[in-house]
C-alpha cells in the first residue's frame, strides 16, 4: 500500500471505531431489617443518619435502624469494560480494579454511597442477567474500599459491599442482552439484598494520623421495582475528541505531503 493510502486509512480509522453505550438500572425498595450505628459526637453520626434508639453512655456509641425506610439503587454498567461470560440463557459482566465495568449508588435518607467504581482503591463489580423459559433473574455484586491516601488533614475511609438477587416472572425480559430496556414493578418471586457500609474518620499528618472508631450500616433489603434504560449511542466520528482531531490533521497532512511529492502533471487515480 502506498504512503498516501496508509495516511488516509489512519485518518479515517478514527471515525470507524465501534460505539458503546452505558446501561442504567434503577431499583427501589424498602429496608426490612438491620442496623445503622454511629456515635453521638459531631462528625461521627451513623452512615445513613438514623436517629438512635439507644446509646452507650460509656462509649457514646449510638444504635439506630432505618427499618421501613425506602431506598433507591442505581447501577451503571459499561459493557465495553471488564469481562463477559455467556452461558445458555445467561450473560455475566464483571471486572476487578480498573477493569470494573459497573458502579452502584445506594441512596437512603438523602445520603448516597458509591460502590464498585474503577477509580476506588480496590473495586469489584458484577452483574448477571437470566432469561429462561421458567423464570428471569437479575443479580449483582459491588464492592469498594477507599483508603486514606498520603496526605495531611482529614479523610473518611470507606468499605462497602452490596449484593442482591431477584427472581422474576419468565416473561419479564425479552433477552439476556444488557442493552434491553425494560420495566418491572411488584414483588419478585424471590429476592435477597444486603448492604454493608463501614466508615472510619482519619485526621492528622501523613506520617502519624489517627483513626476513629468504625461506624457501620448493615441492612437487609426488599425490592419493589426495577427498570433499565440505555444511553443513546453516539455515532462514531460525529464529534471527535481533541486528541482525535490532532491525529486526523496529521493524517490528512501526510496525505497532502504524499500528493505534493507526485511528479508535476501526474493524475491522482482512484484508490
Amino acid at each position: 500500500m502506498r504512503p498516501v493510502h496508509f495516511a488516509l486509512a489512519a485518518a479515517l480509522a478514527l471515525t470507524s471505531a465501534p460505539a458503546t453505550a452505558a446501561v442504567h438500572f434503577t431499583l427501589t425498595g424498602v429496608v426490612t431489617s438491620g442496623s445503622d450505628n454511629g456515635y453521638v459526637f459531631p462528625g461521627f453520626e451513623a452512615p445513613f443518619g438514623s436517629p438512635p434508639y439507644a446509646t452507650n453512655i460509656d462509649t457514646g456509641e449510638a444504635f439506630g435502624t432505618p427499618m421501613g425506610k425506602a431506598f433507591t439503587l442505581t447501577l451503571t454498567m459499561d459493557t465495553s469494560r471488564g469481562f463477559r461470560d455467556d452461558y445458555p440463557n445467561t450473560r455475566v459482566y464483571y471486572g476487578f480494579g480498573a477493569d470494573s465495568p459497573g458502579k452502584a449508588v445506594f441512596t437512603l435518607n438523602g445520603i448516597s454511597y458509591e460502590l464498585g467504581s474503577a477509580s476506588d482503591s480496590t473495586a469489584f463489580s458484577g452483574l448477571e442477567k437470566n432469561n429462561t423459559p421458567t423464570r428471569d433473574g437479575l443479580g449483582g455484586s459491588f464492592v469498594s474500599t477507599r483508603l486514606r491516601p498520603v496526605m495531611d488533614g482529614v479523610f473518611t475511609e470507606f468499605e462497602g459491599s452490596l449484593s442482591f438477587g431477584l427472581s422474576l416472572a419468565a416473561d419479564t425480559f425479552g433477552a439476556v442482552d444488557f442493552e434491553e430496556p425494560f420495566t418491572f414493578s411488584g414483588a419478585p418471586l424471590a429476592e435477597r439484598g444486603h448492604l454493608q457500609i463501614t466508615l472510619r474518620n482519619t485526621a492528622g499528618p501523613s506520617d502519624r494520623y489517627v483513626i476513629g472508631p468504625a461506624r457501620v450500616a448493615d441492612l437487609n433489603l426488599r425490592f419493589d421495582s426495577l427498570s433499565a434504560t440505555v444511553d443513546p449511542v453516539v455515532q462514531p466520528g460525529a464529534v471527535p475528541e481533541p486528541s482525535s482531531w490532532a491525529i486526523m490533521i496529521l493524517g490528512f497532512g501526510l496525505v497532502g505531503a504524499a500528493v505534493r511529492r507526485r511528479p508535476r502533471g501526474a493524475v491522482v487515480g482512484a484508490v
